[in-house]
């Protein structure tokens, strides 16, 4: 496999390691925000959950932000050398 091929592989699965939890929280939070505008009270349990979802999310994320910085710094390498 090229340098180049790799790199643009591993850019790709970093930004869709960060993007996947980021975007499941905002869905769930869109889910459980929208019982709030039908009903008039809001329970505290469903905002601590959210809480611990955003941990869970940025826990899930840093991995794919760790990819695809390296993707882009294996990238940069891969043009020097050349």
């Amino acid at each position: 496999m090229n340098v180049r091929e790799g790199t643009k592989r591993m850019r790709r699965l970093g930004q869709a390691m960060f993007i996947a939890p980021i975007l499941a929280w905002v869905l769930y939070n869109l889910y459980e925000i929208q019982p709030t505008f039908t009903h008039s009270g809001f329970s505290g349990i469903e905002y601590h959950f959210s809480l611990r979802m955003f941990v869970i999310m940025i826990v899930c994320a840093c991995p794919g932000a760790i990819l695809w910085a390296a993707g882009w710094v294996v990238e940069g390498f891969a043009k020097d050398a050349k």
